[in-house]
């Protein structure tokens, strides 16, 4: 019984320091949202415009493909919120990542953002605060790489 409860409590530490340093510390990321993170991610193209675009699901790591343009990349896709509450977005990339809510129109701002350190291929992170549920897009232009990694996670 001993040996049990002191491997449990090994294999409890053990999970826990797979998680980096920067990812527990910061507001704009959480540990649980760090395992999701290393997960495999989920293969979806962005589309050129709202209307095509394809619904990416929240709590999951999206591989995108952007749409390849002359001098950038873009595209967008769409997500549902079920529940009001923050919600932070995080990429492995340094796009313009621009919210908006389909039913009004209405463009967000992130309540808060920064770069994320210490946390493995995480690069930016923006926090959103939806006092509603409802579908958004989430539009990227990117001079960079036209692919990137990015997910949707709701904080606690």
């Amino acid at each position: 019984m001993v040996a049990l409860v002191f491997s449990l409590l090994l294999g409890g530490g053990a999970v826990a320091a797979d998680v980096p340093a920067g990812c527990t510390s910061s507001r704009n990321f959480s540990a649980e949202a760090y395992k999701v993170w290393i997960s495999s991610g989920i293969k979806a193209a962005a589309s050129k415009d709202v209307a095509g675009a394809p619904t990416v699901g929240t709590g999951q790591r999206i591989d995108l493909s952007l749409v390849t343009g002359e001098a950038s990349s873009g595209g967008f896709v769409k997500f549902e919120v079920s529940a009001p509450g923050f919600y932070i977005i995080v990429s492995d990339a340094y796009p313009r990542m621009d919210v908006t809510e389909l039913a009004s129109g209405t463009s967000f701002n992130p309540v808060d953002f920064g770069k994320i350190r210490d946390c493995g291929t995480l690069s930016k992170a923006l926090r959103f605060e939806f006092t509603k549920a409802g579908s958004y897009s989430l539009g990227f232009v990117s001079s960079r790489d036209p692919r990137l990694n990015f997910m949707i996670y709701k904080m606690p």
